[in-house]
This record gives structure tokens, C-alpha cells and sequence, in this order.
């Protein structure tokens, strides 16, 4: 090694000591032995590079302040755009969720709840009678449910009678499947109720294990849907669709209903149709009446924003009544018919067994 080699080498392990070792490396960087010789120096000494920093680095003053954090991460958006940024803003909003905040999102979910079951009802429909469900080998009743409000399995021969009846039966589901993974999971108390209905549909229809992983840490939907709901920005909104769309799988491939579902659901989740429970739909406004429509309006729209306007606002799809308690109404008219037995002549039976 020369003389220039050797003192260069020198001067990078001396820099390192001060603080000064970049200064060094530029003055020579002209000089590929020299680069050569100076990442050999540097291989070695290891010790002298300075830890990361934290994704987002929240000032000590607004440490433990969950809103503050979210307006600091939004002014740092370039930050969160690799998978340690995701997961470092997952885990410090985990941190930072207080009790306070899960009541506000108890409250906002109670909220959303009428309107989640009329659009998981839209999609889901009614069976007022118990039917047996050969894929997933139970007894399913109402909205596709297999347990009773009581917790107990649904059984031959059950049946909803009322809409009151069939709203306390998808409410117990709720409570008992769902609230808490949501609360855990999700930003609720950054969702509009709309938000809410659309991802209590998702995950009435996949269910809530699609939040976490084996070890119980936030799944990439979990945290897609934070990054979405907490910023508002439009990398988190391209990632979150994506990965919305992709539930629309079964175990032997992609399934057309269910891509049609999430396609149907889409429009609603980022608000390109409002949906309601008491303002009337109107193609212009691109409101939909989910109380005021018959719940096969939504069938065959495969994602088609303006077909789905057209239906809800036309006179054909429109009901007087309610549209659950019209569908429950509906199926119980319905004539189910009884496979018919044989008839035996016993008298003919009988003398048989004489001869």
C-alpha cells in the first residue's frame, strides 16, 4: 500500500474518533484505490456508525398524545412510506390508544351498527328458516348466522319471525365475534359510520382473525386501514384498496360473488356513494337508501357505481316498507316444499303376508 493509501487509512480510523470520518472519504473519492481501501477501513470499524432513528420521532412534550401524533405523522408522510414506517406508526398508535379512546370507538361502532346490518343484509340476504349449509357443514339461519342470540348452535327447525328478531340475532354476533378485534384493530374513532358499516361487512363475511397474525400483531389490513383513516393520504388509500380487494378468495380460488362484494363495497368505503338509513337515494347526490330498496338491488352491479345510483333511485327497486322486514316477510310466504313419501296400502300389506 503506498505512503497516500496508508496515511488515509489512518486519517479515517483518527476521523471516526471526532466525528469527522465523512469529510475525509469525499476530499478522496476521485481515487478508486483509495475508495477501496476506505470501505476495507470502515468494514472494520463498525462501531462508529450512529444508530437509526426512529421512523417518526415524537417530541418528548406530545409523547404520550395520541391526536398530536397523528397530525406529526401526517407532516412526515415521506417517512411511512417503507414496511418499518407501517410498523413503527402501527405499534406507537397502539401505544398511544387509552381507554378514553377505545370508548370513543365503542360509541361510534354502536352508532354505525343499524347501518352495517342493512348493508351486510344487502349482500348477505335473509332466511328466515334454518337451512343445512353444505360448505360449511352447520345449520345457518337470518343473515347467515349459525349461533342464536343466546350463544347456542342454530338448529333444524329454527326460525326469525320478526325484524326485531333478526337485528338482536347479527347484534349478538357482534358483541360476541366482532366488537373487540375492531376496537383493538381499528381507528373507529376516525371513521365515519359509513366506514364502519363497510368494514363491519368485510369482516362479517371474512372474519375478524383477517386483523392480527398468529402472534396476534396488527395484520397488514389492520395496518393498511389505520395508515388510511389516521392520514387521509393517497399512497395509504392505493395500498388499502389493494389489499381490500383481495379478500375475494375461497380455498379453491378466486370467487365471483365475493369479487363482486368487494367491488360493491369499494365505492361506499372511500365515500364515492353515501349510504343512508333515512335520506332518500338520489342518483345526483349519489346517496343509496339502503331501507327504502329491496335487498336484491345490489345483486349484478359487479362494481358498476352508476348501475348501483340508477337501481337504488328507481321506482322498480323501491319499497314502501322496510327492506329487512319486506325480505323477512318474503321468505316466511315462501312455500317450502316437503319431499312427499309413498303412500303404503297396509290393507294390501296385510293380506300379503296371509298368502
Amino acid at each position: 500500500m503506498s505512503f497516500k493509501n496508508k496515511a488515509l487509512a489512518f486519517l479515517i480510523t483518527a476521523s471516526s474518533w471526532v466525528g469527522v470520518k465523512g469529510q475525509v472519504t469525499e476530499s478522496f473519492a476521485d481515487n478508486d484505490t483509495v475508495k477501496a481501501t476506505t470501505e476495507e477501513v470502515l468494514r472494520q470499524d463498525t462501531q462508529t456508525v450512529a444508530p437509526r432513528e426512529p421512523i417518526v420521532k415524537v417530541p418528548d412534550s406530545i409523547a404520550n398524545d395520541y391526536d398530536s401524533f397523528i397530525e406529526l405523522s401526517k407532516s412526515r408522510l415521506e417517512k411511512l412510506k417503507t414496511a418499518s414506517g407501517v410498523n413503527e406508526f402501527m405499534n406507537r398508535m397502539q401505544a398511544l390508544t387509552t381507554d378514553s379512546v377505545r370508548e370513543v370507538r365503542i360509541q361510534n361502532l354502536r352508532e354505525a351498527e343499524e347501518m352495517m346490518i342493512y348493508l351486510i343484509a344487502h349482500f348477505e340476504g335473509v332466511r328466515c328458516r334454518a337451512y343445512w349449509d353444505p360448505a360449511g357443514k352447520v345449520w345457518t339461519y337470518n343473515i347467515g348466522n349459525t349461533r342464536r342470540p343466546d350463544g347456542s348452535a342454530v338448529r333444524k327447525g329454527d326460525c326469525i319471525r320478526s325484524e326485531e328478531e333478526s337485528i338482536n340475532c347479527v347484534k349478538a354476533h357482534i358483541d360476541n365475534f366482532m366488537i373487540d378485534d375492531m376496537v383493538k384493530y381499528l381507528p373507529m374513532d376516525k371513521m365515519s359510520s359509513q366506514e364502519i358499516a363497510v368494514m363491519g361487512s368485510l369482516l362479517y363475511n371474512t372474519g375478524t382473525g383477517k386483523l392480527y397474525d398468529k402472534q396476534k400483531n396488527p395484520s397488514d389490513l389492520a395496518k393498511f386501514a389505520t395508515m388510511w383513516f389516521c392520514l387521509r393520504d393517497d399512497l395509504s388509500k392505493d395500498i388499502f384498496k389493494e389489499k381490500f380487494l383481495s379478500y375475494n378468495r375461497t380455498k379453491s380460488g378466486q370467487n365471483r360473488v365475493l369479487d363482486d362484494r368487494r367491488k360493491d363495497e369499494c365505492p361506499m368505503l372511500f365515500n364515492e356513494i353515501h349510504i343512508s338509513l333515512d335520506e332518500p337515494s338520489d342518483q345526483e347526490k349519489r346517496v343509496i337508501n339502503l331501507r327504502s330498496t329491496i335487498l336484491a338491488a345490489m345483486y349484478g352491479c359487479y362494481g358498476d357505481t352508476e348501475k348501483m345510483l340508477e337501481r337504488f333511485d328507481s321506482v322498480k327497486y323501491a319499497i314502501k316498507t322496510d327492506s329487512l322486514q319486506h325480505a323477512i316477510q318474503a321468505d316466511l310466504n315462501r312455500t317450502y316444499r316437503q319431499p312427499i313419501r309413498a303412500k303404503t296400502n297396509n290393507r294390501y300389506r296385510n293380506n300379503q303376508r296371509h298368502h
